[in-house]
């Protein structure tokens, strides 16, 4: 009998215990996208200019292909093509740590950057400090986009994870674009 807790006698029975055990763990951060009945790619841009910097879909990325100058703006354009209908539809966009979402909702954002215009379908759109979370409550088969702003502010390499976009009550039904290595360097 333990001084620390008296009453473990009480709790013991002969019998079985039966328990689950849930293993999540991370994708790789450097590698190429996955298309599981849902397809994602990602645009880099600079904002207000269509010309498109990187492209991240399918493919590997070489690591440090991806090459953008400190203290500019980007928009970021997360790409979802279904040839069938998708109810509950959440993407998920890690930023790397040398960017920095812009939130123009605010009353004292620049007008000058604005981002293009999310498809009509795309219900909500959070910004947080590490990432970009959208969602949409229902998408017939067709291609929706997903905009952004992003401002390089740390010059340095990092790593760039892959964007997600899955089902929410069926994750199983998900894709990923391919993650890089991303270069900010100082602007001369």
């Amino acid at each position: 009998r333990s001084t620390l807790f008296p009453y473990t006698t009480l709790f013991r029975s002969p019998g079985t215990l039966h328990y689950s055990v849930a293993l999540r763990y991370q994708a790789p951060l450097v590698g190429a996208g996955v298309y599981a009945g849902i397809r994602i790619d990602r645009l880099l841009h600079p904002v207000n200019d269509p010309s498109v910097v990187a492209t991240f879909g399918l493919a590997n990325v070489p690591a440090g292909s991806v090459h953008v100058v400190a203290n500019r703006v980007f928009e970021i354009e997360d790409r979802i093509t279904t040839d069938h209908p998708l109810y509950h539809v959440v993407v998920e966009d890690p930023l790397p740590a040398g960017f920095e979402a812009v939130d123009t909702t605010f009353a004292t954002a620049t007008q000058y950057f604005q981002a293009n215009a999310d498809n009509w379908q795309i219900d909500y759109q959070a910004i947080y400090s590490d990432r970009i979370i959208a969602f949409a409550h229902y998408l017939p088969a067709g291609v929706y986009a997903v905009h952004y702003l992003v401002r390089a502010v740390t010059p340095g390499s990092f790593e760039w994870p892959g964007a997600n976009v899955s089902l929410q009550y069926a994750p199983e039904e998900f894709g990923r674009t391919a993650a890089t290595t991303l270069t900010i360097t100082q602007p001369k």
